[in-house]
């Protein structure tokens, strides 16, 4: 069913794109990854689901691409590309987690990724908490998303082995901009597809129909997802 439901979302994107003009599409995304060692037992997973995301992000509208990766120290993998010019991304976990440090990396810099034609769309996944940065703190990431959000920025904050929520709360996003994954193979290849589905109709349709699918995709699954806290334990359900 949540197959279904993307190549229902990708058919109206495709007939909104043949009748747009030439400014719909021109997007910015970035994507902010967690590549610290508790990543290490999904890496895999992790990798061939963002490597599926950016696949079908480029079939949806042309967007300039972003990927920045991080564990205690921060790495831009690519910066601004032709989303089509994307290669596989791997992922080589080890290190602590500066996720402060790489979403400052982003949010500081609103000229860059603004984008006066199209969307500037965040994601960002970690499966663990802050535990290194020095560049910034809670209360200057706060500041910059609050600001960030002014200036049209939207975000999805991905977060598993905690509660999404009440952490993303902490740094500045909205509840409906956060979802707790369950921290296996399951759970990082729903957060991804949710985010792809979440990202396309962003770009391509309005922020209230992108939630409706978000949450639509969140149900559909429970078991790897949630939009209200922590994913349950598999081991105790």
């Amino acid at each position: 069913m949540s197959e279904d439901l993307f190549a229902e979302i990708k058919e109206k994107i495709k007939t909104r794109l043949e009748n747009a003009d030439a400014t719909v599409g021109k997007d910015e995304i970035v994507c902010i990854i967690d590549r610290s060692g508790s990543m290490w037992s999904i890496k895999d997973d992790a990798a061939g689901g963002l490597n599926a995301f950016i696949s079908e992000q480029s079939k949806v509208g042309e967007a300039k691409l972003t990927i920045v990766e991080f564990d205690d120290s921060i790495n831009t993998v690519c910066d601004r590309i032709d989303i089509n010019e994307a290669v596989d991304y791997k992922l080589n976990p080890g290190g602590s987690t500066a996720l402060l440090d790489a979403i400052g990396s982003v949010v500081g810099n609103n000229l860059k990724y603004n984008a006066p034609e199209g969307k500037t769309i965040v994601v960002i996944i970690t499966d663990g908490g802050e535990n290194c940065s020095h560049e910034w703190n809670r209360d200057s990431i706060f500041e910059m998303i609050s600001e960030r959000k002014k200036d049209g920025w939207e975000f999805l904050f991905l977060a598993s082995n905690q509660d999404a929520i009440k952490t993303g709360a902490m740094y500045g996003f909205d509840a409906d901009q956060t979802v707790s994954f369950a921290n296996d193979a399951g759970g990082i290849a729903n957060a991804n597809a949710m985010a792809s589905i979440y990202t396309a109709t962003t770009r391509n349709f309005s922020k209230d129909d992108a939630m409706l699918m978000k949450k639509q995709y969140v149900d559909l699954n429970a078991a790897d997802l949630s939009e209200i806290g922590a994913v349950p334990d598999k081991t105790n359900s």
